[in-house]
């Protein structure tokens, strides 16, 4: 989809947002239910009792002109929807003058809210244009807010909005229906979904006509549509939840948990609360314009999880959130239960109490981990902190080099924190324990009288047992002692880990040595990609800074008519080529998408940008991997700009083509060209075009690499890689 498109629907949608929501809060909406009584139109009920018993206006009263114009008929429903004047009879005509502010409420929920929303909205989906264009979702988006934006328009029974309102929440639900079947696919291809997915499209078609239709029956079509379309959503919902609930039995993935918490829950209140009590019964327990304030959950929702999904584990999230939906529903259910034994209250007052003591308690416990965390050394004394026992001895342990030192900084920190006269720890084979210390576990505990043993460490000849005499340790003191334990075995193994490493590294320290193994150029290779990475990062927030600073200050000094424009327009100039320069260069050295968007997405992008800049044509064809090994894109991606840049710099070619093919125990790359090619055999020991180096990466991480190539007969690499996906 072209920017040119994507920018004039965009303008257009901001436009027929903005003409709702100025349209449907243009007059403030009154809400008066009518009937004719002996020829005069009386008030028998309405909507806001607050805001007419503000206004002096009763049940009762006799309506005999609205915007000062005679009240002829009821209109559709028999309802006053909206007016600025309203002329009531008592003992003599009284007009009272019908402002917002009287019920700022109603402001609040079909134009503030509604706005906030659309600004949101918006937000979110040139945040999803830009990270990842997924259209169907972004239109299921879009028409959401449509929806949420007519609202004012429809409880005032204004044509556009009435009609945007029916066909936005119908569509809605068919694209995120045809967004989720083809998002589950992209999951796991083996879960199985209706073939016909186009028939979903069927009730919006249906609602379209309806609409039209309304337009030439209002009487006829007016009820029938709000239940028709209230239908809709019901039996919409139940299919998607259908659709999540099999998806996640069959494939058991976070992803389908989080478009549950992201985009479906916010719409349960709707359903429940309003549209099917409405279907059902003909009586909401929440109007539509409360219930919809959920509905401004679904971009923030998104856009807060886009930083979690990266720094954090989102099983963690989603397994707290579930707690604490768990303990707010608990502490709902006794408030309100309370509430209700004490007090007469009606089901509404007690639905709307319910969410906002669930939806604050929520807000409560969120807010209470943050504060107690941040301020947990000044709340809490570090006396009987016995977590600030493990996370400080951990914190000197962890700066040991060697187990000898690990062990005898754990032995001080025992002594100094437990209050023990002794603490010792000693190695001993397996094979001469013939008591009690055989049978410890690692990270178990052992009284004996007024001293403690436990299990430390153990490998298949050893054991570390550590002894503590004249030991008093309460109950708390003992688990933190044991959760410590537990961390100190993968501290002893790590150590001894690098202990050994070092050791073979002394062995390979030969003068004649060249060979080395295939592990030892890996670790050099993700060293050398850290250290890139951490450049590329150094680059950004120094160099380029400093750059656009120095382009910001001469932008204002070549406003000013002055002697000097010329040199400082050529400055200026000179610098934003710098600044590009630089930007590429922070590009090559870490590829931006990589760790956002993935593999796939960076290749594209590093396709486009060669095929822009090449005197070649390139052809290529790359399948979508699921990988084990999280280095394994990168190695991807840096073996394929490699091939590239030998296709620009060295080939001459008139053609490139580049395939990345899916097999069943790994997967292909393969490279042809038909430029001048090379000597294959002096490869070797000649370190141009930097093939040799793309040799050792491949080796260095199990995969098998074929170069073939003559002098003026082009050049093809065959790279092939087993067992790395999943």
């Amino acid at each position: 989809m072209g920017l040119k498109r994507i920018a004039l629907g965009m303008s257009l949608f901001c436009i027929l947002v903005i003409y709702l929501l100025y349209v449907g809060n243009k007059e403030p909406y009154v809400g008066l239910q009518i009937e004719e009584q002996e020829g005069n139109w009386t008030i028998v009920d309405m909507y806001d009792s607050k805001w007419a018993q503000k206004v002096d206006i009763h049940i009762g009263d006799q309506v005999i002109k609205v915007n000062g114009k005679a009240l002829v008929d009821g209109g559709i429903g028999n309802i006053i929807r909206s007016a600025s004047t309203l002329t009531i009879m008592r003992e003599q005509a009284i007009e009272i003058k019908v402002r917002h502010l009287d019920a700022l409420n109603q402001l609040l929920f079909t134009g503030i809210f509604p706005f906030i929303y659309f600004i949101i909205t918006v937000i979110c989906c040139m945040y999803l244009l830009k990270k990842r264009p997924m259209y169907l979702f972004i239109l299921f988006l879009l028409t959401v807010c449509l929806a949420y934006c007519s609202v004012g328009n429809s409880i005032r029974y204004q044509l556009v909005g009435k009609f945007i309102i029916e066909n936005s929440i119908a569509l809605c639900f068919a694209f995120f229906i045809h967004f989720l079947r083809n998002y589950i696919k992209e999951l796991d291809s083996q879960v199985l979904f209706p073939k016909h997915i186009l028939l979903i499209y069927s009730l919006p078609i249906v609602m379209l006509g309806l609409s039209i239709g309304e337009i030439f029956y209002p009487h006829t079509l007016y009820s029938f549509n709000g239940t028709f379309v209230l239908s809709v959503v019901c039996v919409n919902m139940l299919f998607v939840l259908f659709m999540l609930g099999k998806a996640y039995v069959k494939i058991r993935k976070s992803q389908i948990v989080v478009l549950f918490v992201c985009v479906v829950a916010p719409f349960i209140p709707f359903v429940l609360l309003f549209a099917l009590p409405q279907t059902l019964v003909g009586e909401y327990i929440m109007s539509s314009e409360i219930a919809a304030l959920f509905f401004g959950l679904i971009p923030f929702l998104i856009l807060f999880i886009q930083v979690p999904e990266r720094l954090f584990h989102l099983d963690y999230h989603i397994s707290k959130l579930r707690y604490y939906l768990l303990y707010a529903t608990l502490m709902t259910v006794w408030f309100i239960g309370a509430l209700c034994v004490v007090a007469t209250i009606s089901i509404r007052e007690i639905v709307g109490l319910a969410v906002f003591i669930f939806i604050s308690f929520i807000i409560f416990l969120y807010v209470k981990e943050r504060f107690d965390f941040a301020h947990r050394k000044v709340m809490f004394s570090p006396k009987g902190d016995y977590l600030h026992f493990v996370y400080s001895t951990i914190e000197q342990i962890g700066k040991m080099m060697t187990v000898d030192e690990l062990l005898h900084t754990f032995s001080q920190q025992l002594e100094k924190h437990l209050k023990i006269d002794k603490v010792q720890v000693e190695r001993v084979n397996i094979a001469q324990l013939n008591d009690e210390r055989a049978l410890l576990k690692v990270g178990e505990l052992k009284k004996q009288q007024a001293n403690y043993i436990g299990c430390l460490y153990q490998s298949a000849e050893q054991k570390y047992i550590l002894r503590m005499e004249n030991a008093n340790l309460r109950r708390e003191e003992l688990i933190s002692l044991e959760l410590l334990m537990r961390y100190i075995y993968s501290f002893i193994e790590n150590t001894q880990l690098v202990e050994d490493l070092v050791a073979d590294l002394q062995k390979l320290k030969q003068p004649k040595e060249e060979v080395y193994p295939a592990w030892l150029d890996k670790v050099v290779w993700l060293q050398l990609e850290q250290e890139k990475s951490e450049l590329a990062q150094e680059l950004h927030d120094t160099v380029l800074q400093e750059q656009i600073h120095v382009i910001r200050l001469l932008e204002g000094a070549w406003r000013d008519e002055t002697e000097g424009n010329v040199i400082v327009q050529s400055i200026h100039e000179q610098l934003i080529d710098i600044n590009k320069q630089l930007r590429l260069y922070c590009e090559k050295l870490k590829p931006p998408l990589l760790d956002t968007l993935g593999l796939q997405a960076s290749l594209n992008k590093l396709l486009r940008e060669t095929a822009k800049k090449a005197d070649f044509t390139l052809i290529h064809d790359i399948d979508k991997l699921q990988l084990n090994d999280p280095q394994m894109p990168l190695l991807i991606y840096r073996i394929l700009q490699e091939m590239l840049n030998n296709a620009l710099r060295h080939a001459q070619a008139t053609y490139v083509k580049i395939d990345v093919k899916k097999q069943s125990t790994g997967f292909d790359i393969t490279y042809m060209d038909n430029g001048v090619g090379c000597d294959v055999t002096a490869l070797a020991s000649s370190p141009t075009m930097g093939l040799k180096g793309m040799q050792e990466r491949v080796q260095a991480c199990n995969g098998t690499i074929e170069i073939d190539s003559y002098p003026e007969e082009g050049m093809q690499i065959y790279i092939s890689f087993r067992g790395e996906e999943e």
